[in-house]
Parts: structure tokens; C-alpha cells; sequence
């Protein structure tokens, strides 16, 4: 669904330091703007697909309210990965129906494999292995 060029958030190996430390100043920019309630609707009109494929409720929670808070739509998509349907699948039908992909699961490789084959930006929202937007947050 997107046109512009990708950028998934799977971890953060591999990024350079110039882009950390941008994502970190962007991070605490955000903090202040959630605290007085001015978030930017910089997401406003996108779409974004929130599945948590594993347990636990409040980091999918806190990426629901700010996807909302920054005017974007989340949809909790109830959608399992690693069933009968092989990654590329589901990737183009994800494709059609979403802007990014924000997803929570057990395996990082499980949410490579999506990546791969999805054109929407992937969002690691936690793997068993990885937490980007934890350790950002932290």
C-alpha cells in the first residue's frame, strides 16, 4: 500500500550511530509531546496493523494509544503466525489493507520472514529474542 521506501524496525544491529541517535532524539521529543498532550498527527490517515501474535497486553496497548494519539487508525488484526499460511500470503494481503505492520511474537525469525515478503514497514513490537522499542523507550 505504501509508496515510500521501506523501513522496517526489526532491531537495532546494523543500524549506524548517526540513525540511533536521530530515533533517540525523536523518542524524547515524542515523550514531551505525550506528557503535554500536543502529539504531532504525523501518523493522520495512516493505517497500521497491531498483532500480537503472543501474550501480554501493554506494549500493544501503548503502540494502540499513540498510533491514536499521533492520528493514525490501529486495527488489533487477530492474525497468527506461523499456522498454515506461508509469510508471503499473508504479507500481500496485509499489504492491501495496511501502512505498516506493528507486530508482537515469539520468534524473530518468524518476523523476519514476514518482513521480507511484506512491502508495509514491520514494527518488531517484541520477540522472545528482541525488544527495539523497549530498549528505546528504556
Amino acid at each position: 500500500m505504501s509508496t515510500d521506501i521501506k523501513k522496517d524496525f526489526l532491531e537495532f544491529h546494523g543500524f549506524p550511530t548517526d540513525v540511533i541517535l536521530s530515533i533517540i532524539d525523536r523518542a524524547q521529543f515524542l515523550a514531551a509531546a505525550w506528557a503535554d498532550r500536543a502529539m504531532p498527527q504525523s501518523l493522520s490517515g495512516k493505517r497500521f496493523a497491531l498483532i500480537n501474535d503472543d501474550s501480554g497486553w501493554r506494549n500493544t496497548t501503548a503502540f494502540d494509544l499513540g498510533i491514536q494519539a499521533m492520528g493514525g487508525i490501529c486495527v488489533k488484526s487477530p492474525v497468527g503466525l506461523n499456522l498454515n499460511e506461508e509469510p508471503a500470503d499473508l504479507a500481500q494481503y496485509l499489504d492491501n489493507l495496511f501502512d505498516v505492520l506493528v507486530i508482537r511474537t515469539k520468534e524473530l525469525s518468524v518476523l523476519k520472514d514476514l518482513a521480507s515478503s511484506a512491502l508495509a514497514p514491520v514494527i518488531n513490537a517484541r520477540t522472545k529474542s528482541n525488544h527495539p522499542c523497549e530498549t528505546l523507550g528504556d
